[in-house]
């Protein structure tokens, strides 16, 4: 069957691959800044150079650099550079001010991360610790609902990523993916996942708008499938999750 989907339907999928892949590092790198108070540094100061910011706290500053300047791609903080004495300025901007109020969100999600949770055999084998996974996706859901911007939508799909990800390269891994097509009906037994960790799939997927399904049948719809025919290109980001 051909896969009939638009030109801008393509485009946001895409979208969202790159965002997920966003939040795979963005995630443990902004918890751990604000577990090490950097975040509340910049909340109660905007400006602050490297090297104040070293200051006072048991830091690599080549490790922190590369940090801040991943929130700094996000538009989070703004970074200037003088070349003649290689000082370098970091300065709090508005959308990295409602972040950084809102790290706490993450944490759910982090944690799982974490515990090794969230790695690609583990999320799909019968040792999963299915509760955490729901709890997370519970928390996801109550965090979308409440909160509703640009940069929260922008949060929620980050999550969703840490989340989604791992699960589809480890039925990647097992060649689960490769014979899937709009007529084939998915199940916990063609997917070999355990039934729990599939109900909980399914959820992510429907939220996605990736699947139709009836109370019998499940099937991915042209969205769904050519976002997971794209799934490859999540491979090499989660295999630097550990």
């Amino acid at each position: 069957m051909t896969i009939e989907i638009t030109k801008l339907e393509r485009a946001a999928i895409r979208k969202k691959i790159f965002l997920h892949l966003d939040g795979w590092v963005l995630i443990p790198t902004i918890c751990t800044l604000k577990n090490i108070k950097i975040i509340d540094r910049f909340i109660t100061r905007d400006k602050w150079t490297l090297i104040e910011l070293c200051s006072g706290i048991k830091v690599n500053e080549g490790y922190l650099n590369v940090a801040l300047r991943i929130l700094a791609s996000q538009g989070y903080l703004s970074r200037k550079v003088n070349n003649t004495t290689d000082e370098i300025v970091l300065e709090l901007q508005a959308e990295g001010r409602e972040a950084f109020l809102q790290v706490n969100a993450y944490q759910t999600i982090y944690e799982l991360q974490k515990n090794y949770t969230l790695r690609p055999r583990n999320i799909i084998s019968n040792n999963t610790d299915c509760k955490n996974l729901k709890d997370a996706w519970e928390h996801l859901m109550k965090f979308k609902k409440l909160n509703r911007s640009y940069l929260t939508n922008r949060m929620c799909i980050h999550m969703e990523g840490l989340l989604l990800g791992p699960t589809i390269v480890g039925l990647g891994i097992n060649g689960k993916l490769d014979a899937l097509s709009l007529n084939i009906t998915i199940s916990a037994e063609l997917l070999e996942m355990p039934k729990e960790v599939f109900k909980w799939f399914l959820e992510i997927v429907r939220t996605c708008d990736f699947i139709d399904s009836t109370e019998a049948d499940v099937k991915l719809n042209a969205k769904g499938l050519y976002y997971l025919k794209r799934a490859s290109a999540y491979g090499v980001t989660v295999s630097y999750l550990p």
